[in-house]
């Protein structure tokens, strides 16, 4: 059984949530488990209440996951841009959620839209700039595998 929580701790723990630390940075700073900071936290009251997501905030992380960026790369670049601190936890929860509602929203490729991945790629890009350029452009984010694999039908059906 872990120790009990001792007035030190809990005011460490206070202050430490106040100021908008995760649990894992808690956790490490009391020598205790993520999850028992986190339920002691509960326990005291001092969650800190979780700040609405913006549609830029969003749109940043889906985009950087669909560049297969890494969720805590994620994290942290959204909070060198401003946006409110959150936990890698409630990052992947957010943005899987976004991209299951997405793959059932299929978009299909227009002719303009396919005409500049084709132009793109023809000037020697990436398959990774192509899809940043698209989403640049205004179109739907695609993946660098999306983007490849439309371009070869696209080239198919040209030959």
């Amino acid at each position: 059984m872990p120790p009990r929580w001792t007035p030190d701790e809990d005011a460490a723990l206070r202050t430490a949530r106040a100021q908008g630390l995760s649990y894992p940075a808690i956790a490490a700073l009391l020598g205790r488990g993520r999850e028992g900071c986190a339920h002691r936290a509960r326990r005291l009251g001092c969650e800190v209440p979780v700040a609405r997501w913006t549609a830029e905030e969003l749109r940043v992380a889906v985009t950087m996951r669909k560049f297969r960026r890494s969720y805590a790369t994620i994290a942290a670049t959204l909070a060198r841009r401003g946006f409110p601190r959150r936990d890698v936890s409630q990052i992947v929860a957010k943005v899987r959620g976004v991209l299951a509602r997405d793959q059932r929203r299929f978009k299909p490729w227009t002719h303009p839209e396919a005409r500049l991945a084709r132009r793109l790629r023809d000037e020697g890009r990436t398959w990774r700039e192509v899809a940043q350029a698209l989403a640049a452009a205004g179109y739907p984010v695609r993946t660098k595998q999306g983007v490849r694999k439309a371009y070869k039908k696209l080239v198919a059906q040209e030959s």
